[in-house]
């Protein structure tokens, strides 16, 4: 594991031979409930749903600081693979940071701070992590870009305010086909 002043991570998976992890920042989307969501799943079962089809999730800072109970709970939810990633806008004290790793264990991705951008890109260096709106470029330009940047990252998170499973699956199929 390495430290920054904004971030505590693992090395980045492409590293370690790994594919790059996938997710959404956040899961419980309210669009998704017609388009992935199945009508009868419960709502606390969301998570593990999505964990089946992604293998990450980013949470905003309002969903976890403060909030190590949930996940605690979350991290029972889903298998040893998936990754939490977890945005922070400021510097973690080193009680927190440690806390954080206690309680995910090595369900921990990494502690990540981006800064908006307006290219649709947001990228954490030290966390190798990519934060981007899919709806700034079509699949063909994130081709080219994922060529470019794939070497350096351990993840990506798709963030838009409508964003939909058919785009979250069409960019999982487009890492798959590119064996990242």
């Amino acid at each position: 594991m390495k430290e920054n002043n904004h971030s505590v991570r693992y090395e980045p998976s492409q590293v370690n031979g790994e594919s790059i992890k996938l997710g959404s920042c956040g899961w419980n989307h309210g669009h998704w409930l017609a388009s992935f969501y199945p009508d009868d799943l419960p709502p606390d079962w969301r998570l593990s749903y999505y964990a089946n089809e992604f293998s990450a999730v980013l949470l905003a800072e309002s969903q976890w600081r403060g909030e190590l109970m949930s996940l605690e709970e979350w991290a029972f939810d889903v298998d040893e693979s998936f990754r939490f990633f977890l945005q922070c806008s400021t510097p973690l004290a080193p009680a927190e940071q440690q806390k954080a790793i206690e309680v995910l264990g090595n369900k921990l991705g990494a502690i990540v701070s981006t800064a908006t951008s307006s290219t649709g890109v947001e990228i954490d260096k030290a966390a190798s992590v990519a934060v981007i709106r899919m709806a700034s470029q079509d699949i063909r330009g994130w081709r080219i870009w994922l060529e470019q940047h794939s070497g350096s990252l351990q993840a990506i998170f798709l963030n838009d305010e409508s964003l939909s499973y058919q785009q979250m699956s069409d960019f999982k199929a487009l890492l798959e086909l590119m064996g990242l």
